[in-house]
C-alpha cells in the first residue's frame, strides 16, 4: 500500500511540473519532512532543487524575526518581567520557579488562540474577586488572600511586559510566533515567495495557525492535504475526527480512504505485568521474528513509545541483531543518567556545611555509574574507605581530612573542592563545580547516547550561567537546585543519527504523517493512552469553555491522542501492542487503553478485515525450584575456621551458624558483618555499645556494692559522651543520626538507673557487682569428634557478674525486647533445642553458664539472666534449664555437635530453610529471600 507521503510526493510532482522549486511544503514534523525527501529521491533521477519542506512550527519561525527560546531563557525572561510588575515585585525568584512554567504555558495558549489578553485576564481577576466576596462584612483579607488576588490582578501587566521582553530578546514562544505571523502575514510577502504552499498531514490547528492557512487559501496559494480515514471522519462520536470533520471534503481529498475497515491487518494485543516487563517481552518477540524472517522487515518497522520513560530500558533490551536504530523523540534529561548525576550532585552540595561534608551524600555521588566507572579506570575505589567510616558512625568529615585521607592525588579534585564561602557552597561555585564535573567526565564516555546526555546537560548549565548573570550571586543554593531540576525535567534531548536508516523508535507525536508496515506500540494502558489529558494551568476549565476564549480542555487533548492512535493503524499490516496490566498507584488500573477496547468491538461490528489476538503471557521463573545456596570449605576457608577456633567461638557466632550456615560464611569468613554502608544500618550496633559502655563507666572499679547514695545522675551526660568517644572516636555526636542515638541512649541509661535505684530502696536487696565485661575462655575437647590434637576455644564476655542476696548471677544487658517464655527450656523441648529462632538469648545464656562452670569449676546453681533495659521497671529475667541429667553435659554436647559440624571439612555452608530467620537479615537481596 502507498503511504501518505508517497501519495503526496506523486501529487506534488504532478502539480508542480517545472516550477517544483517554487513550491513550499509544510508538514506536522521534521521527521515527516525527511521521509518526504526520501520519497522524492525515489522518483527524481536528475539533479533538482527541492522545494523548502518545513514542519509547521519551523515554517512559522522561519518567517518571523524570532527564535524559539530554550527553557532557561523562558524562566529568566519571565523573572525580568516579574520584577517590573508592581503587584509581583515582592515575589522571590524561588517562588517564581514554582509557578513560572505554568504561566508561560498559559501565555503561549493565549497567543496561539488569538485571545485578547486584557479581556481574558480581567475576566479571571473578577472571578477570583467574586470567590472572596463571600467573606463577612468588614473582614480583613488574610495575607494569602491578598497575595492570591494580587497575582491575578497582575497577570495582564505581566503578560504585556513578558511579551515585550521576549521580543526585545528576539525570542517568541510557539504561540507567540504564530500570533505574530497571523497578524503580520501580508508584510512577510510569502505569496510572492512561493507559487503554492502545500499544508499536508495537519490535524489540530490553533486559531493562529488557521488564520495563516486561511490567508493563503483566500489568495489561491494553499493546497491542503489531510491524512485521515473515513472510519472516524464519518462517525461524529469518534473523537479522533473532532478537528478534521469540518475541514475535509471526502470527495476531493485524494488521501482520504477507508483503510481501517478495508485493509487487512493483524493486531496482537499483549498484556504483561509491570511497565519495564514490556521491553522484556518485546526483546523476545524481536528475537523470534528475526530468527524466522531475518532483519529486512525492520526497515519498515517503528517502535512507538506512549511512555517516553521507557526509552532507556528499550535501548538496553534490543537484541544485537537488530542492527541500526534511529531514535526520533525527545527524551527528558531527567530520565537519563545525566539527570540522576545532577540530583546526586545537588544533594551533596546542599548537605555540605562549613565544618565539612556529609559522608552519605558524598558516597551517593561517587557511586554514580559514570563517576564510579571513571574512578575504577583510575584504580581508585573511595567507597571502601567511605564504608569503613560510616560503619564506625562517622557522619561528617572536614575538607582537610577528606583531602588527606581520601582524595589525595585523585582526579576527583578537578571538580570536588571545599566551599569558597564560610556558610557553605554558593550557587555560583556549585554551578562551576558541576561544569567542571561535566568536563572531567566527558572524555571518558565512549557511548554515543551518553555523550548526547552529557552534551545537553553542558548546554543547559552554560545557558543558566549566562542568563542568570549577577542574579546567580543573590540566589540561595536550594533555589539553584530547584531551577536546575525544573529545567532538566523540561529539557529534551534531540538525538542525532542517520534519520532514515534501520529500526525507527519514536514517540506518538513523531508518528504524524508517517506510515509503517509493522507498528510496535508500548505502554498502551488507559492511564497513559490517552491518560488524563490534564495539565497545570491558572485558567479554569469553565473559563476555557467560554465561546469568547475557546481554549483547549482535556477532551480536546484526548481527541488529539485518539487521532495519533488511529492514524498509526491506518496503513499498517501488523500491529503489536503492549500494555501494563498490573494495577498500581492511584490512577494505574491495569486496564488496556480504551482505544483498544473500541477497535476490538467496533472493527468486528463493522466487518473490518482485522484479525485480533489478545495474549497474557507470563514471565518465566528464573528459578523453577528454589535451591539453597551453599559453599564448600576450601583450604582458605578451613584456615579461617582454624584461626577463629583459636581465638574462640562466641555464642553469637555459634548461634549464627545454627540459624543459617550461609550467613555465618558471609559474616565470619568473608567478614561482611561490620561493613554497613548506610549509617542507619550501623545505628543499633553503636547504640548498644554506647549503652553498655555508659553503664560500665557508671559502675567503675568493681567490686562495688550498690546503694541508693551512689547514683549520681548528674554525670550521665558526661559518661555517655565518653562512651561515644570510645565507640566512634572523633565523630560529631551532636549532629545527624548520632545525635538521635545519643538522645535515645541517655533516655535508656537514665531510666534504667532510676529504676535500679528505686528497686534497691524498696527491696533492701544486697547487690555487689564483682566484675564488668568479664571475658571467659575455655577449651572444648573435640579429640574424639575431629582429631586427637584438635583444640577449640569457646569464649564469651559477661556484661555483669554480681552477687545478689548471696547468689552469683551472670547478667547480660539487652536493649531490645525480651520474652520471658523464650528463656525457659523444658525437658520435652530438649531434642529440638537450639533450633528455634526464638531461643537465641537462651542459647547465649546456656553458653555463659557452661563457660563459668567449666572455667571456675563452680556450682551449677549459678543464675544466668538478662536485664531488659527497655522495661519500665528494674527487673531481671532469669533463664531456666529444666533438663534431665547433668546441665554441663547437656550444654557441652550441644556445643560439640555444633562446632564439629562447623569444622568438618566435608560439610558445606548451607542456606537456612527457615525463612523466618531471613526477615531481618541484611543479605536478603543476595539470597533472593524477599517474601
Amino acid at each position: 500500500m502507498n503511504s501518505f507521503l508517497s501519495l503526496l510526493a506523486d501529487e506534488v510532482l504532478t502539480l508542480a511540473g517545472s516550477n517544483f522549486h517554487r513550491y513550499c511544503i509544510v508538514l506536522p514534523s521534521r521527521r515527516a519532512s525527511l521521509f518526504l525527501k526520501k520519497e522524492f529521491e525515489k522518483r527524481i533521477q536528475r539533479p533538482v532543487i527541492l522545494p523548502p519542506i518545513y514542519s509547521f512550527e519551523d515554517f512559522i519561525y522561519a518567517h518571523t524575526p524570532f527564535e524559539k527560546p530554550e527553557p532557561y531563557e523562558d524562566l529568566t525572561i519571565l523573572w525580568k518581567a516579574v520584577q517590573k510588575v508592581t503587584g509581583l515585585s515582592g515575589r522571590s525568584f524561588d517562588e517564581m520557579i514554582d509557578w513560572g512554567q505554568v504561566v508561560i504555558n498559559d501565555f503561549n495558549e493565549v497567543d496561539a488562540y488569538l485571545i485578547h489578553p486584557s479581556t481574558l485576564f480581567k475576566y479571571l481577576e473578577n472571578i477570583r474577586k467574586y470567590e472572596i466576596w463571600g467573606r463577612s462584612e468588614g473582614e480583613v483579607l488574610s495575607d494569602f488572600q491578598r497575595l492570591y488576588l494580587e497575582f491575578y490582578e497582575s497577570l495582564e501587566e505581566l503578560y504585556t511586559i513578558w511579551s515585550h521582553e521576549m521580543q526585545a530578546a528576539g525570542l517568541a514562544s510557539p504561540g507567540g510566533a504564530a500570533r505574530w505571523l497571523a497578524q503580520n502575514i501580508p508584510s512577510a510577502h510569502l505569496d510572492r515567495k512561493y507559487e503554492k504552499i502545500i499544508f499536508a498531514g495537519l490535524n489540530a490547528l490553533t486559531p493562529a495557525e488557521e488564520r495563516i492557512i486561511s490567508y493563503f487559501e483566500n489568495n489561491g496559494k494553499a493546497i491542503l492535504r489531510y491524512d485521515a480515514d473515513q472510519y472516524y471522519l464519518n462517525d461524529k462520536l469518534q473523537e479522533a475526527g473532532l478537528f478534521l470533520r469540518q475541514r475535509i471534503n471526502l470527495e476531493k481529498d485524494k488521501c482520504i480512504g477507508n483503510y481501517l475497515i478495508d485493509n487487512q491487518r493483524n493486531i496482537n494485543i499483549i498484556g504483561v505485568p509491570g511497565n519495564v516487563s514490556q521491553v522484556r517481552f518485546l526483546h523476545q518477540y524481536l528475537c523470534e521474528c528475526i530468527e524466522r524472517e531475518g532483519t529486512a522487515w525492520l526497515e519498515k518497522t517503528a517502535i512507538v513509545l506512549a511512555d517516553e520513560s521507557l526509552l532507556i530500558p528499550l535501548i538496553q533490551a534490543l537484541p544485537g541483531k537488530v542492527g541500526s536504530i534511529n531514535i526520533t523523540m525527545g527524551l527528558p534529561l531527567s530520565y537519563t543518567p545525566a539527570g540522576q548525576l545532577v540530583q546526586s550532585f545537588l544533594s551533596y552540595t546542599q548537605e555540605a556545611r562549613p565544618q565539612g561534608i556529609h559522608l552519605s551524600g558524598l558516597a551517593e555521588l561517587l557511586m554514580h555509574p559514570w563517576i564510579r566507572s571513571k574512578l575504577a579506570h583510575e584504580k581508585f575505589y573511595p567507597e571502601i574507605q567511605l564504608t569503613e567510616w560510616t560503619s564506625m558512625g562517622f557522619v561528617w568529615m572536614n575538607f582537610h581530612d577528606l583531602d588527606q585521607k581520601l582524595l589525595k592525588d585523585s582526579s576527583i579534585k578537578d571538580w570536588l573542592r571545599a566551599p569558597d564561602d564560610h556558610m557553605g557552597y554558593t550557587p555560583r561555585q556549585t554551578l562551576k563545580m558541576l561544569q567542571a564535573l561535566i568536563t572531567w567526565q566527558k572524555d571518558f564516555l565512549n557511548n554515543t547516547i551518553q555523550e548526547e546526555f552529557l552534551f545537553s546537560l553542558a548546554l543547559l548549565c552554560d545557558g543558566v550561567e549566562r542568563q542568570l548573570g549577577t542574579l546567580l550571586d543573590t540566589l540561595q543554593l536550594k533555589t539553584l537546585g530547584k531551577l536546575l531540576q525544573r529545567l532538566i525535567a523540561n529539557t529534551k534531548i534531540p538525538f542525532s543519527g542517520e534519520p532514515l536508516e534501520g529500526l525507527q523508535i519514536m514517540g506518538m507525536l513523531e508518528t504524524r504523517a508517517l506510515d509503517f508496515e509493522t507498528v510496535i506500540l508500548l505502554s498502551a494502558s488507559d492511564d497513559i493512552l490517552p491518560g488524563s489529558g490534564r495539565t497545570p494551568t491558572f485558567i479554569p476549565f469553565d473559563v476555557r469553555l467560554e465561546k469568547s476564549f475557546g481554549l483547549p480542555v482535556f477532551t480536546h487533548k484526548n481527541a488529539i491522542t485518539a487521532y495519533h492512535f488511529y492514524r498509526l493503524l491506518q496503513r499498517c499490516n501488523e500491529a503489536v501492542i503492549f500494555y501494563n496490566n498490573q494495577a498500581g498507584d492511584l490512577g494505574k488500573t491495569g486496564e488496556m487503553s480504551r482505544f483498544l477496547q473500541q477497535i476490538k468491538h467496533e472493527f468486528q461490528a463493522k466487518n473490518a478485515n482485522t484479525l485480533f489476538r489478545i495474549n497474557y503471557p507470563s514471565l518465566p521463573l528464573i528459578i523453577d525450584k528454589e535451591e539453597s545456596k551453599e559453599f564448600r570449605k576450601t583450604e582458605e576457608v578451613i584456615k579461617s575456621l582454624d584461626s577463629l577456633s583459636q581465638k574462640g567461638f562466641s555464642a553469637s557466632a555459634l548461634w549464627t551458624f545454627i540459624q543459617c550456615q550461609y550467613k555465618f560464611y558471609l559474616d565470619y569468613i568473608l567478614g561482611l558483618r561490620n561493613r554497613q554502608t548506610d549509617p542507619l544500618e550501623s545505628a543499633p550496633l553503636i547504640f548498644g555499645k554506647v549503652v553498655h559502655g555508659t553503664l560500665n563507666n557508671f559502675y567503675e572499679n568493681p567490686p562495688v556494692i550498690l546503694k541508693p547514695d551512689i547514683y549520681d545522675f548528674s554525670k550521665i551526660n558526661d559518661l555517655i559522651d565518653r562512651a561515644f568517644q570510645e565507640t566512634v572516636p572523633g565523630a560529631d555526636i551532636h549532629a545527624g543520626h548520632l545525635r538521635l542515638i545519643r538522645n535515645a541512649a541517655e533516655k535508656f541509661v537514665r531510666r534504667f538507673l532510676e529504676a535500679e535505684k528505686k528497686s534497691l530502696e524498696e527491696s533492701q536487696a544486697s547487690i555487689e557487682i564483682i566484675a564488668l565485661e568479664k571475658k571467659y575462655t575455655h577449651t572444648l575437647d573435640l579429640s574424639k569428634e575431629l582429631h586427637p590434637s584438635k583444640t577449640v576455644f569457646i569464649q564469651g564476655i559477661f556484661d555483669r557478674l554480681e552477687i545478689y542476696n548471696g547468689t552469683l548471677r551472670i547478667l547480660d544487658y539487652k536493649t531490645g525486647r525480651v520474652e520471658p517464655a523464650n528463656l525457659r527450656l523444658q525437658d520435652k523441648n530438649m531434642h529440638t533445642f537450639p533450633n528455634k529462632p526464638d531461643w537465641e538469648k537462651l542459647f547465649q545464656l546456656m553458653v555463659y553458664k557452661w563457660l563459668y562452670f567449666s572455667s571456675e569449676q563452680g556450682s551449677q546453681d549459678v543464675e544466668v539472666g538478662i536485664i531488659p533495659l527497655k522495661a519500665s521497671s528494674y527487673t531481671v529475667e532469669s533463664a531456666s534449664f529444666e533438663v534431665t541429667g547433668d546441665f554441663v553435659a547437656f550444654a557441652e554436647n550441644i556445643l560439640k555437635e555444633t562446632v564439629t559440624e562447623l569444622l568438618n571439612p566435608d560439610h558445606t555452608f548451607i542456606q537456612t530453610t527457615q525463612k523466618k530467620v531471613c526477615h531481618f537479615c541484611p543479605y536478603r537481596l543476595i539470597c533472593g529471600r524477599l517474601d
